[in-house]
């Protein structure tokens, strides 16, 4: 049997995915202002024609009737705790309770297989690949390498909804309305003209792209955008160049960047157009075996150089003595064999004696070639013609000289560009919100202009001398370039580049930061500067005045890697210094070959005595930069107090950023790695390089959090109930990505085989088995080959009362005439969930979605003591054309229920009318339980426990010490005798259990008002008790 147990989900249905585990995601590390929850379902999702029947598969383990269980007296937690099915084990709670009806009758010989390892699922048909008897949470980390793995057998995922012609193997969903043309025919940019126009309401921001989010979202958490182009949060460098081994939303929900790397590696990762560097190998060359693309690859490093075999192959078969013969290659040939850029850019070289360089140089094409029907005539005049396509010189186009090839494909790229032009482009550019570009036929939306990216083919909209008065130009940036005033697009704030005369732009002030005046309680007096200043009585006031006698070394600034104290004394004696006690680490110029120690009273004394400048962290010029955790921790030049701070990416590499070299003097010499200093092992740095990337490579701060769980109890003589129970709960681990992930040396072989999925077999007989894979929402297929086509949700809630009353939110996808198409839900309580966001997937019902049909996203809320409803939001499905449809939405829930309306159109037979809190011109008829349908005029027959309610004829909310899918399941640590005085037991979500740290919370409500709260270790349950 299982050590770890696996509780399978959604086994008992017909629907197209099934056979699920989930996976629980905690990234309180990479926000910690912002906690952000997410469950990652891995499940069966085949292709239509690859359905195999499980219901049918032979099966050699032990098994045992309902019946003889009973008799056992096995209840339905043992089962669970055996690597039961929640629908199995609920069956057995329904047949143990003698419950009958039209649907729920459960014969005694109905059975439970009792796997032996490495199988499980309902008939222990099911298996990991390579077996292993490890936790869940540990199988999913595995199947993401760490850094150092090439993925020699990686495979890439394809779009298949959309018939393109391209030019690599097959359409990623991030390139339609990228921008590009990536179809041979255009059509992957066919409609996109309606997100160019698109304008948001007053209280949103305009994502580059088009899409609307909630203002409050702009610059909140920066490693989770809302925008699906992330142009809602700061660019950080390499910020996702890790997305190959993280499965989450702020990976695998967004496109690539405008204007930054902007090609699709398929896992969430984007490079420079067509280089070598996906770690899946997505837009690698299209390498052949004929001698003259070897000869290429060589000359070109389309292949690695710096591999032994590739160098020793090139220098003595290829181009033996380093000299590659003109025989090699026809006398004009294209290279690489596909189009370098947009689908149809090619570079054409002509035949000629190359030598190959022990380090590889650029070769210059001789001619660039392009399908001229794409691009505007006026950019690119007096072409000549080769094989039907238009081609210039390429030494009389202009471009600056260069020396490594990835370079070359961006210089390419910045000419071709502003030139691009797509089907159907320019009817629509009379619309307000465009800008016709001058002497051309392109239009680009106004927000486009001044954002530090050549869209027009003569650069106008990076000229255009009126942004201040654009109707965005609240939202915009205000600086002087060239001391004329600018308003910079928002795209541009804390993009690492400094567009401004004075780099204000990059500046972490509270300009930068929100649109909105509203910030946290804790944000007060926290040593950085959250408030645009309010003059009064003829002061500037922050939140940050009078802060005297407000202690800067407490409980919630320790140890968080800021300095709140200007001489540190919250951050001395903190791991990882090895110091003495009211000392800092500190690499001493004099000394720089090591790490010394720097007494607390120097630190923040006006004088600076360490490399780097990081005994001053609260300098006058740190915090005129806004002072934030980036800025302290940036390095900085000794008696340069004019150059900004700069991160870890430059250092040691051979290239001086200060007069002085200080951040040169404590690097090895003759190193051969070609990676940035903090992406080597640490193994293969000195102490120093080791300290200054701990420090440098900029962390996000652990946020001061007062919550009502750091309070003292009240009354102080309140007493709780300890009980014994059975966790569960390991059954749904939680897994911190990044730094926190379990990493292991040991990997499964095989498992690029499912892409982003997970590798399993499945048990036909006793000598057969399948390889199948269990994919999250985003992929199926039987490889998880094949990209979803689905709806990626991010929500947010504010309560304006009730913050103590747990509730219940139903997510769901449904059609135009109503029908559920999938859902979801959350379970959110305000004192615990106030900052939280859910990240929730929600799929359509087949593949692909209907074309015919309007989709929405309707959300219900219900009071979990009561199971009484309380409101309805919708949010329609905008631009259907897209793969991927990002909704980022803010709930506000009104303090009362809302009240029935008059009547609905049509009428409601078995139902009231009710409005939607976000559309009041929107009607729609909640039903009365057992009838369903717009009109509720369809009868069916409800299967919830009698104390659960049913909401549709799929979903039953369950009271709080229940969960299932039918609400027959008992949570183990909640029962009628837990709470004394009518008190009452709340637990967790079980899906979320462990990610709540087993805390008990015991809320005392009297005369409506609350009055405080007791923490305690417990099994992840709360308890409010009534006064």
């Amino acid at each position: 049997m299982l050590q770890n147990p696996l509780n399978m989900y959604d086994v008992d249905h017909h629907r197209l995915d099934g056979y699920c585990l989930l996976y629980s995601v905690n990234n309180t590390h990479l926000s910690p202002d912002k906690s952000i929850y997410q469950l990652i379902s891995y499940c069966l999702r085949p292709a239509e024609q690859s359905l195999i029947n499980l219901s049918s598969i032979v099966t050699f383990d032990s098994n045992f009737t309902f019946s003889t269980l009973r008799e056992k007296n096995i209840s339905s937690e043992q089962l669970l705790s055996w690597s039961a099915s929640i629908d199995l084990a609920e069956r057995y709670q329904v047949f143990l309770n003698d419950i009958s009806s039209s649907s729920l009758t459960f014969k005694k010989e109905d059975l439970f297989y009792s796997c032996l390892w490495p199988w499980f699922g309902p008939l222990c048909q099911f298996s990991f690949d390579p077996p292993d008897n490890i936790s869940f949470d540990t199988i999913v980390a595995r199947n993401f390498p760490p850094d150092y793995v090439i993925l020699k057998d990686a495979r890439i995922t394809c779009y298949k909804h959309l018939d393109c012609n391209t030019s690599i193997p097959c359409l990623d969903w991030r390139e339609i309305c990228n921008g590009k043309i990536d179809c041979v025919d255009g059509s992957d940019e066919l409609n996109c003209w309606q997100l160019e126009i698109n304008e948001c309401a007053e209280n949103e921001f305009r994502c580059h792209n088009g899409q609307c989010i909630p203002a409050e979202f702009f610059h909140d958490t920066p490693s989770n955008p809302e925008c699906l182009d992330t142009t809602d949060e700061r660019l950080i460098t390499g910020s996702i160049s890790a997305c190959f081994k993280d499965p989450t939303f702020r990976c695998e929900e967004h496109s690539c960047r405008p204007g930054y790397e902007d090609f699709p590696c398929g896992d969430g990762s984007c490079i420079v157009e067509k280089t070598n560097r996906c770690r899946n190998k997505r837009g690698q060359m299209i390498l052949s075996d004929d001698l003259c693309s070897k000869t290429m690859e060589c000359i070109t490093n389309a292949k690695s150089f710096s591999d032994n075999a590739v160098r020793e192959a090139c220098s003595t078969k290829i181009c033996p003595g380093l000299i590659c013969p003109k025989s090699n290659c026809p006398s004009l040939y294209q290279f690489p064999l596909y189009p370098i850029l947009f689908g149809n850019v090619r570079l054409i070289y002509k035949n000629q004696d190359r030598q190959l360089n022990a380090i590889p140089i650029v070769e210059l094409p001789t001619y660039v070639c392009y399908d001229d029907q794409h691009y505007i005539s006026q950019c690119f005049p007096s072409a000549i013609r080769i094989n039907d396509s238009a081609c210039h010189d390429f030494d009389k186009l202009g471009l600056p000289m260069v020396f490594i090839y990835n370079q070359l494909i961006i210089e390419v790229q910045k000419l071709f560009r502003p030139c691009i032009i797509v089907s159907n482009e320019t009817h629509y550019c009379n619309h307000s919100t465009m800008y016709q570009c001058q002497n051309s036929t392109k239009c680009i939306s106004k927000h486009r202009l001044v954002d530090s990216i050549q869209n027009c083919p003569f650069n106008d909209d990076e000229m255009f001398n009126q942004s201040c008065s654009l109707n965005d130009s609240h939202r915009r940036f205000t600086c002087t370039i060239h001391k004329n005033k600018v308003c910079l697009a928002p795209l541009t704030s804390l993009d690492n580049i400094g567009n401004c005369d004075d780099k204000s732009d990059e500046f972490d002030t509270p300009t930068n930061r929100y649109y909105n005046e509203n910030f946290h309680f804790e944000r007060l007096c926290d040593s950085k500067q959250d408030a645009i200043p309010v003059s009064i009585d003829g002061l500037d006031e922050t939140d940050e005045n009078g802060c005297e006698h407000w202690p800067c070394n407490n409980t919630y600034t320790r140890c968080d890697g800021f300095w709140s104290c200007k001489d540190g004394a919250d951050e001395v004696n903190c791991p990882p210094s090895t110091c003495p006690e009211f000392e800092h680490s500190c690499v001493f110029p004099s000394n720089a070959s090591t790490v010394s120690c720097l007494p607390i009273a120097r630190a923040g004394d006006g004088i600076v005595d360490c490399l780097g400048e990081l005994d001053e962290r609260h300098s006058p010029l740190k915090n005129f930069l806004g002072g934030s955790e980036r800025i302290q921790n940036s390095f900085f030049c000794g008696n340069e107090s004019n150059k900004l701070g700069f991160g870890h990416n430059v250092l040691c590499n051979n290239q001086k950023q200060c007069q002085f070299g200080e951040d040169e003097v404590f690097c090895e010499k003759n190193v051969s790695s070609t990676k940035l200093l903090c992406n080597r092992e640490m193994s293969c740095r000195n102490r120093v390089e080791n300290y200054f990337c701990d420090v440098i490579i900029t962390k996000n701060r652990r946020r001061p959090s007062l919550k009502l769980r750091h309070m003292p109890a009240y009354p102080p003589k309140l007493i709780t109930y300890e009980t014994t129970s059975i966790t569960l709960s390991s059954t749904y681990r939680t897994i911190q990505l990044g730094q926190s992930i379990p990493t292991s040396n040991i990997r499964y072989p095989d498992s690029w085989r499912c892409n982003r999925g997970l590798a399993i077999l499945i048990r036909l007989n006793k000598s057969m088995n399948v390889p199948r894979c269990l994919c999250p929402p985003s992929y199926y297929g039987d490889k998880c080959e094949y990209q979803n086509q689905r709806v990626s949700l991010t929500l947010q809630i504010r309560m304006t009362s009730d913050w103590h009353i747990p509730f219940t939110f139903i997510l769901s996808l449904v059609d135009n005439e109503k029908n559920i198409e999938s859902k979801d839900y959350i379970e959110y309580w305000a004192i615990r969930d106030c900052d939280t966001k859910f990240d929730v997937y929600l799929l359509y019902s087949s593949r692909p979605k209907n074309p015919l049909k309007n989709f929405s996203v309707i959300i219900d809320a219900f009071n979990k003591l009561t199971l009484k409803y309380r409101a309805s939001w919708i949010f329609p499905i905008q631009f259907p054309f897209l793969p991927v449809h990002r909704l980022a939405v803010r709930l506000i829930v009104p303090t009362s229920t809302i009240g029935p309306h008059e009547n609905c159109t049509p009428s409601c037979i078995h139902g009231h009318c009710f409005t939607y809190v976000n559309n009041k011109n929107s009607t729609f008829c909640r039903c009365e339980s057992g009838w369903t349908g717009l009109q509720c005029n369809i009868q069916y027959t409800c299967d919830c426990a009698s104390d659960s309610l049913c909401v549709d004829n799929f979903t039953c909310l369950c009271p709080t010490d229940r969960f299932g899918p039918r609400c027959y399941l008992l949570q183990s640590t909640c029962h009628s005798e837990f709470c004394k005085n009518d008190g009452r037991c709340v637990s967790n979500d079980i899906r979320r259990a462990h990610s709540q740290q087993k805390k008990q919370y015991v809320v005392v409500l009297k005369s409506s008002q609350e009055i405080t709260v007791n923490a305690d270790a417990f099994e992840s349950t709360y308890h409010l008790i009534v006064d």
